[in-house]
């Protein structure tokens, strides 16, 4: 059990037996599992879509941290409210899970703040989702999750586009604990002005700012 709590790939083999487990997942695994441990403040993960990244990094992820911390607070954000809300009930399903209870067994889901969007443990962690660029005021996070923040069809408007960078640093980054952070961004990359682009660029331009760690798995690897 403490083997599986801490082994990311550990807690997808027991909760999801039908998971098909190939190289590229255990070094997405150990990314993670780095972003998780506080190893790395601004990480992020690039892949093309249907690669299995937000079974891993959205819900899985999500549920290991909180089974290794209950009494810490995750923020997850992505295109829309309602894939964000989904990610976020398909953690809370999991965590309900008789696998999951027999690996985290101090978890504890409160009876009286469930909501897919926003449940809470008894011990004071818990998970809370919305849409990029949307109000998350009076909210605050130890682990911020962005999962794809533009799709295929926002990606081709510069104005949304915009509106997420801009949202970036005055929204879901003035939220953060200030001892306990960390920011992770999975994505499919649209163009070359996204948010990864636009904080990589900031990041080149101002050495005080969060270098990011990078992994990219490209759908085609020919070198």
């Amino acid at each position: 059990r403490r083997r599986e709590g801490y082994s990311l790939i550990g807690l997808i083999r027991r909760i999801w037996p039908w998971f098909i487990i190939e190289e590229y997942h255990l070094v997405m695994a150990g990314f993670l599992e780095a972003f998780r441990d506080g190893l790395m403040p601004l990480s992020m993960l690039f892949m093309p879509p249907r690669a299995g990244k937000s079974l891993m990094s959205a819900i899985a992820l999500p549920a290991n941290y909180l089974g290794l911390h209950p009494d810490k607070l995750i923020m997850m954000a992505t295109h829309t409210d309602d894939l964000a809300k989904e990610f976020s009930r398909n953690t809370r399903d999991v965590v309900h899970m008789p696998e999951y209870r027999q690996i985290y067994r101090r978890l504890v889901v409160r009876a009286d703040l469930h909501a897919a969007s926003n449940w809470r443990t008894v011990l004071g962690g818990g998970m809370s989702a919305a849409g990029v660029a949307t109000g998350i005021a009076g909210k605050g996070f130890h682990r911020g999750m962005i999962d794809d923040p533009l799709n295929e069809k926002t990606a081709t408007r510069d104005v949304e586009v915009k509106r997420i960078n801009e949202w970036y640093p005055m929204g879901f980054y003035s939220r953060r604990d200030p001892q306990d952070s960390a920011i992770n961004i999975t994505c499919t990359r649209w163009r070359r002005d996204d948010l990864p682009g636009f904080l990589i660029g900031r990041a080149a331009l101002d050495r005080k700012a969060d270098q990011p760690h990078i992994l990219k798995i490209p759908a085609i690897i020919d070198e």
